[in-house]
C-alpha cells in the first residue's frame, strides 16, 4: 500500500469513527437533556423566569445559548474539516 493510499483509508477509518462518536455525544446529551425536564432560570438580562428550553427570552428576547444538539453539530463539523484538511 502506498503512502497516498495509507493516509487516505486512515482518514477514512477516523472520520467514520468520529462520526459515529458525534452521534453517540448528540444522542445522550439530548436524552439527559429531556430526561431533566423543563425547569426555569432567571434571564441575566431582564431578570424574568424562563424556561430552559428556550432558545431566546420571551420577555425580552435575549438568546439563552446554545441546544446541545447545536453544540454536537458544531463540533461534528470542525472534526470533519480537520480530518479532510489532515487527508488532504
Amino acid at each position: 500500500m502506498t503512502g497516498a493510499a495509507f493516509r487516505i483509508c486512515v482518514g477514512v477509518v477516523l472520520m467514520a469513527g468520529t462520526t459515529i462518536l458525534c452521534v453517540i455525544y448528540v444522542l445522550i446529551v439530548a436524552d439527559y437533556c429531556e430526561q431533566q425536564g423543563e425547569h426555569m432560570k432567571n434571564c441575566p438580562e431582564c431578570g424574568n423566569a424562563v424556561s430552559t428550553r428556550a432558545t431566546t427570552c420571551p420577555h425580552c428576547g435575549r438568546p439563552m445559548g446554545a441546544s446541545a444538539v447545536r453544540i454536537g453539530v458544531i463540533l461534528f463539523i470542525g472534526v470533519i474539516i480537520y480530518l479532510w484538511a489532515w487527508i488532504v
